[in-house]
């Protein structure tokens, strides 16, 4: 989060602005720890955008009133400055806790996150990067919090082009000027509106963030020269008790969204993000007063301290965050907090004192030379230390891929392959033929398939055929979910996976098979909000519960159509609500008094709690290793399906 240092500027050097940078870089942080009453704590970074698109054209306004232009050198020259010491500092931490302490999901991508970072471009990285599905629950990017930076840095190169262009080579007045900001605005609003992005396109893309930033500039135009609006603002009277007293509003109204707005709040993508960017016009309309309580409030020195150093905390509070988690440290939120930023702050005061400043300010030369002569080498090291770190770093434990190719091995008529009986172990009943298997669900149910077709090539007992088993589709269509784990899963439900109803009709059309073996469970565990519903919910939540039951029969009576027998597995724990699980479970074991005949429950959940090496199957805490799920297979599904297969047969044949 860069900042402007106006204080040799005709704007003045303003404490409150300071203080709110304070306050909003709190917000962050405090997001990013997981106070439950910081979920909107993330709209401390759009506060920061309109903030620095104020600086920044309060500057060259400035400049060009001074002198009639504007260096476009000088400008750069400053940013790079300012901003690339402390930015490179980082990234070495990064590599540190890459090497050491990353994961191997985050090992394999630091290559591809830290270069996009050195060429401030991670906001695109993370938009058009299509990281695996496995991968999500593995921790996010040690350098994810540089989207935002990306998106400063390219308005520092792009905007001064603009100002230098529309100011000091065609001589556009303030009016101008400013009706220009406004089309821009107006652009970046119809791109978020009307091009049909989706919610990350819109909350990492640069052209849909850009309204936030221009706010600022066009506040910065309305409040400078000598027009009517300004004047009447740099006196005593009703405009600046107003702007006071509106800016009051503003920062209430921001407070509450930071208690209380989700991420996957569905109207902060329809106009909602550049709605608050209005918010933060009015807070830095009323920090800039002399009067008020807003101005009193964010001068105060601790905010105003923790402001001057805001840079550096962003930098190097989420590489610190993520190394000192609670399952390293074993400490509670408050506890951990405190740790985290003690190390934070240390790092970004030492930071800010003998590397930004010095550089800053020309405190120190190389051989006469500013010391930022080195930023290329040492921008290249780094980006090489990344890259050897993933390229050493060890193969994904699940490859959902193949699992996929195993599932959609149909041939070339459409039809499942036919596999005759082969020898099978001892004491194994072989049935009259082997029973057609297709496995539904999610990527736990495409893990298992997997393993079933893998297996019972050398068994003969089921015939694995395929299946409509995808990654990252749950059951519960509909709405949004939220994860109750560190892995970054927010967002709205997938419609090719809410169209599970058309694709399972099309799987039963062309396999047909006789057992459809069923497994959900790590998606529609989350927090979910549906559709038409204001309120969080999950398992245990009678709204929820009917909502999954619903879903639940709906499912078995379309598999169960065609005359095949659903199987549906019980869901072994998915993350840090295992009562979540066991209400799922019960709901599943119910199914058969609901739909007697047509249902049967095999208790997966708890054949694997009962295996000694349990924990070390699930590797990713989620799903089956391949030799878990061939295991699995061998000596538990294929037989518990054979003798379901045989039941079934023999109610069929009740003569053999």
């Amino acid at each position: 989060m860069p900042d402007v240092d106006t204080g040799t500027e005709r704007l003045g050097y303003i404490p409150a602005l300071n203080g709110l940078r304070g306050l909003a870089v709190l917000a962050v942080v405090c997001f990013h720890a997981g106070f439950p009453w910081a979920v909107g704590g993330y709209l401390g970074v759009s506060t920061f955008f309109t903030l620095s698109g104020f600086l920044i054209t309060s500057l060259l306004l400035s400049e060009r009133h001074a002198t009639s232009t504007i260096s476009l050198r000088a400008f750069w020259g400053r940013r790079v400055r300012r901003l690339l010491p402390a930015s490179l500092a980082a990234l070495l931490l990064v590599i540190v806790y890459g090497a050491l302490a990353g994961s191997a999901s985050q090992q394999r991508h630091l290559g591809g996150g830290v270069t996009s970072a050195l060429l401030d471009v991670s906001n695109w990285y993370f938009i058009f990067s299509h990281t695996s599905y496995g991968d999500l629950f593995s921790g996010p990017s040690p350098v994810l919090h540089f989207w935002s930076l990306a998106i400063e840095e390219q308005f520092y190169l792009l905007f001064p082009l603009l100002a230098f262009g529309l100011l000091a080579k065609l001589g556009l007045k303030r009016r101008g000027f400013g009706l220009a900001l406004a089309g821009l605005m107006a652009a970046s609003l119809a791109a978020t509106l009307w091009l049909g992005y989706s919610h990350d396109r819109i909350y990492f893309g640069t052209e849909t963030r850009a309204f936030e930033l221009l706010a600022g500039c066009l506040l910065a135009v309305v409040v400078s020269g000598r027009h009517r609006i300004a004047s009447a603002l740099r006196r005593p009277g009703p405009a600046r008790l107003l702007a006071a007293g509106v800016g009051t509003v503003g920062l209430i109204v921001a407070v509450f969204l930071w208690v209380n707005t989700s991420q996957t709040s569905d109207w902060l993508y329809e106009g909602g993000l550049p709605l608050y960017s209005l918010l933060s016009v009015a807070i830095i309309l009323a920090a800039i007063l002399t009067i008020g309580p807003v101005s009193r409030l964010l001068g105060t020195r601790p905010l105003v301290a923790l402001g001057l150093i805001s840079y550096g905390v962003y930098l190097f509070h989420w590489p610190v965050f993520l190394w000192l988690d609670a399952s390293r440290t074993g400490l509670g939120l408050w506890p951990l907090f405190a740790v985290r930023m003690a190390v934070t702050l240390t790092l970004a005061v030492n930071s800010f004192y003998f590397l930004e400043q010095p550089i800053r300010l020309r405190r120190v030369t190389f051989n006469g030379r500013s010391p930022l002569v080195l930023a290329p080498a040492i921008a290249v090291l780094i980006g090489f230390g990344a890259w050897m770190i993933t390229a050493n770093a060890p193969a994904p434990l699940i490859d959902f891929r193949a699992a996929q190719r195993t599932l959609d091995n149909l041939d070339n008529s459409g039809q499942p392959p036919v596999t005759p009986p082969k020898a099978t172990k001892p004491g194994a009943a072989a049935p009259v033929r082997p029973a057609r298997v297709a496995a539904f669900g999610d990527s736990t149910a495409l893990v298992v398939g997997a393993g079933i077709a893998d297996v019972d090539q050398d068994k003969g007992l089921v015939q694995e055929v395929t299946g409509g088993a995808w990654v990252g589709c749950g059951l519960g269509r509909g709405g949004s979910y939220r994860s109750t784990d560190d892995n970054n899963l927010n967002g709205h439900t997938n419609p090719a996976c809410d169209a599970w109803p058309t694709t399972y009709a099309g799987v039963l059309a062309k396999s047909k098979p006789d057992l459809a073996l069923m497994l959900v469970g790590p998606w529609d565990a989350t927090d979910r909000k549906l559709d038409g519903d204001g309120q969080w919910r999950s398992f245990g939540d009678p709204v929820y519960d009917e909502f999954f039951k619903g879903e639940m029969l709906t499912a078995v009576d379309l598999l169960s159509s065609q005359g095949a027998t659903v199987v549906w597995l019980t869901s072994p724990p998915v993350n840090n609500h295992p009562e979540r699980t066991d209400r799922l479970n019960a709901m599943i074991k119910a199914l058969p008094a609901e739909r007697p005949g047509k249902v049967v429950v095999v208790d997966l959940a708890a054949n694997l709690a009962a295996r000694p090496d349990a924990a070390s199957m699930r590797p990713d805490g989620i799903h089956l290793s391949p030799d878990a799920s061939h295991t699995v297979a061998d000596d538990f599904l294929i037989p518990r399906l054979a003798v379901i297969w045989n039941q079934i047969l023999a109610r069929q044949n009740p003569s053999n």
